[in-house]
C-alpha cells in the first residue's frame, strides 16, 4: 500500500470534473493508518465501491477489517502489537497483516460476506472487465505495483489500491482513498495517462455487482 498522505503529482492531475462514474461524497471512504504509516487502501476502495452499488452489507467493511485479528505479535522496535489474519490460498493457509489487500484476502472476505463480485487476479492484464464495468456504472478497484509513485532514497513506493471511475485509450480517472476529497470537502478525482496505467497496473481488478 502507498503510505498515507504521500501523493506524487509529477504525472497526475487532480480534478473536480468527474469522468464517467460519479461516486458521491457520502460513499467515499477515507483510508486509515494501521499504526506505522501503512493503510487499508484496498478495503477502503472495496467499501466505496460497495456503497456506490448500494450494497448495505459492505457498509463498515473498512472499520470491521481493522478490528479483525487471528494472531498478533509484539513489535519491540515500535512498541506495538501487529495483527494478522489467516487467509486460505486455495487449500494452503497463510498469515497476513490484516491491512493488506492481496488477491486471496479480498476474495475470501467477499466470499465469506456472500457478496456478488467479479475479480481479475494480479498479473492478468485483460481490460474487458474494466470496459464492461465502465459501461454499467460500476467503479473498479484496481492496484498499481511498487514504484508507481517513484522512488525515495532508492526505495520504490509501495503498491497501492484505488478506484477507477473513467477509462479509455488515452487516459484514466480514479479516486485515491488517501484523499478522496480536497481540503474544502469537495470530491476529487485524479487523472493519469493510459501509458502510466498500462505500465504500473498490477492486473488486479475487482468489480462489485448489484446484489
Amino acid at each position: 500500500m502507498k503510505k498515507l498522505l504521500i501523493i506524487s503529482m509529477f504525472f497526475l492531475f487532480p480534478t473536480t470534473v468527474f469522468g464517467q462514474i460519479n461516486v458521491k461524497i457520502k460513499d467515499r471512504v477515507l483510508n486509515i493508518d494501521d499504526g506505522d504509516g501503512h493503510g487499508y487502501c484496498a478495503w477502503a476502495c472495496l467499501e466505496t465501491a460497495g456503497r456506490h452499488m448500494k450494497v448495505k452489507k459492505m457498509i463498515g467493511l473498512l472499520s470491521a477489517r481493522s478490528k479483525e485479528s487471528d494472531h498478533k505479535e509484539w513489535d519491540e522496535e515500535n512498541k506495538r502489537w501487529i495483527h494478522y489474519v489467516n487467509v486460505y490460498y486455495g487449500t494452503t493457509l497463510k498469515r497476513e497483516r490484516r491491512n493488506v489487500g492481496t488477491d486471496w484476502a479480498i476474495y475470501r472476505k467477499l466470499e465469506s460476506m456472500k457478496i456478488s463480485f467479479q475479480m481479475q487476479p494480479t498479473y492478468k492484464y485483460d481490460t474487458t472487465m474494466i470496459r464492461n464495468a465502465m459501461k454499467n456504472n460500476q467503479p473498479c478497484v484496481f492496484a498499481v505495483m511498487q514504484g508507481a509513485w517513484g522512488y525515495e532514497n532508492g526505495v520504490p513506493s509501495e503498491a497501492h489500491a484505488m478506484l477507477l471511475v473513467y477509462f479509455d485509450d488515452k487516459k484514466i480517472e480514479y479516486i485515491d482513498p488517501n484523499c478522496p476529497c480536497d481540503s474544502k470537502g469537495k470530491p476529487v478525482c485524479y487523472e493519469a495517462s493510459r501509458a502510466w496505467f498500462d505500465r504500473w497496473w498490477s492486473g488486479l481488478t475487482v468489480v462489485i455487482e448489484k446484489q
